[in-house]
């Protein structure tokens, strides 16, 4: 039975963000149960895709509510990035689709040219935690997480427009070997893409597509997600 991890976090500090400079130290967190291998977590899902425009663009979908289960993948602990919200406030959910725990704190997530590590938490197999990226704390109605963490505004401004975000196991943005997880919208060309690309997680030249209605950006979060496993979520 999946156990919940109740965590709070209020961190506002921005940074710029150098090819291969150190990243700034992590707040500590105390954690109180290990999870199971699964989480349930209720979110925005699609109803319906269509398929994409061209090669360069991401489907979008019909967003809807529904309880879904993260199934994790075989081997060590792996983070990924599997929902990025515009609105009503911008957030960014990272599981655990990994089969062992992983630490959050020895990841960073960076929108060039600022960057920031993550806090101490042990993320159990499944696990959810959501990251506020903007001037409001991520909303107290998701279900499932191990934890919540607000960066404010230490990436700058998040904007459903355009815009890139990295996940990295060290603090050496340039590296194709550090960047985990990659995702960009809106536009190509982002300072990032070329590194996610040369990491084999992301396609030259393509982005997610977000039309005005858009609520957030999904994934599979599977290990070998890349460009085509990103959706568009439709609001009506």
């Amino acid at each position: 039975m999946q156990r919940i991890l109740a965590v709070a976090f209020l961190v506002l500090v921005a940074a710029a963000c150098g090819d291969g400079d150190a990243g700034d130290t992590s707040l500590a967190a105390t954690t109180t149960t290990a999870g199971a291998s699964t989480t349930t977590v209720t979110t925005p899902a699609p109803t319906t895709t269509s398929a994409p425009s061209s090669t360069t663009s991401a489907p979008t979908t019909t967003a809807g509510i529904e309880t879904t289960t993260t199934t994790v993948a075989p081997g060590g602990g792996v983070l990924a990035m599997t929902r990025l919200s515009f609105q009503p406030v911008p957030y960014v959910l990272i599981t655990n689709v990994g089969a062992a725990p992983v630490d959050l704190g020895d990841h960073w997530l960076c929108r060039r040219p600022a960057y920031k590590q993550l806090p101490q938490l042990t993320m159990q197999p499944g696990d959810t935690v959501a990251v506020g990226l903007g001037d409001t704390p991520p909303p107290d109605d998701l279900v499932g997480l191990a934890g919540s963490v607000d960066l404010g505004r230490a990436l700058g401004v998040i904007t459903r427009a355009d815009g890139e975000l990295g996940l990295y196991t060290a603090p050496t943005f340039d590296s194709p070997t550090a960047i985990v997880d990659y995702v960009e919208w809106g536009a190509a060309d982002h300072g990032r893409e070329s590194v996610a690309v040369e990491a084999g997680i992301w396609t030259a030249g393509a982005f997610v597509e977000v039309p005005p209605e858009t609520l957030a950006l999904t994934s599979s979060g599977l290990p070998e997600a890349g460009f085509e496993d990103w959706a568009a979520e439709i609001g009506g």
